[in-house]
């Protein structure tokens, strides 16, 4: 009897912290480039306040995560915006360059800074436009500003593929500047000279589906972000 009531009071106290959003299992879709730096930052400080919540992390493109989302396979998304999202909310957390990848042995491996216009006829490694729409027509839209149209030689849907690519030599790529903390070897980083192209990256959610989890997640979020600063959009400026 004894050991009953023992279940029954930690049964109650887990039902409270489910309740309050402080326990139970969080489905965290995110973009690769995300692992690097921000989601880390992210889940550690969750860690901190909410020490029995459990992560199930899902590496998925941002189109993926929204679609997941909707149809409810998702809880909460790590989403790189501006992103076609009916019905999803978005909370932006940083905004940061896109920087130059090339191979090592590429002529402009060398430089300490290149512009979009040197790189007119090289080819490029970009990410799938049905992927994300937005983000590819932005680099295509900045290229346009600077009088070209890239040529595109390899897609890929994730950051880690796309620098494989480069490495190998098969084009040259935009990527965030956080995608340089993931040390692969064969490939240098550049940053733009005069053209800026920036890229956003933002937590994604259905508030039609209440979850107190999510609420956590959120407000956790906003302690460490509490608006968009540069630091990952594929808004353009200084057009």
């Amino acid at each position: 009897a004894r050991s009953l009531l023992r279940q029954a009071d930690h049964l109650a106290a887990a039902i409270r912290l489910a309740e309050q959003g402080d326990a139970g299992t969080l489905r965290l879709g995110f973009v690769s480039s995300a692992a690097h730096e921000v989601m880390p930052r992210l889940l550690r400080r969750l860690r901190e306040r909410a020490p029995a919540i459990s992560v199930e992390p899902n590496e998925l493109a941002s189109s993926t995560q929204v679609r997941a989302l909707i149809d409810g396979s998702l809880d909460i998304g790590m989403v790189r915006v501006p992103l076609a999202a009916p019905g999803v909310t978005l909370h932006p957390l940083i905004t940061e360059p896109l920087v130059v990848a090339v191979a090592d042995f590429h002529p402009l491996a060398t430089r300490s800074r290149v512009t979009l216009a040197a790189l007119a006829s090289e080819p490029f490694v970009m990410w799938e436009r049905k992927l994300n729409p937005m983000f590819h027509d932005a680099v295509i839209g900045a290229c346009r500003d600077e009088g070209f149209r890239p040529e595109i030689a390899q897609e890929a849907g994730e950051v880690g593929t796309i620098i494989g690519l480069v490495a190998a030599g098969l084009g040259v790529s935009l990527v965030p500047e956080s995608a340089q903390r993931a040390r692969a070897d064969g490939v240098v980083y550049i940053p733009l000279q005069g053209t800026r192209v920036e890229i956003a990256l933002a937590l994604a959610w259905n508030e039609a589906v209440p979850s107190a989890l999510v609420s956590t997640l959120v407000a956790t979020a906003r302690e460490l972000w509490p608006a968009t600063r540069r630091g990952g959009a594929a808004n353009r400026s200084g057009r």
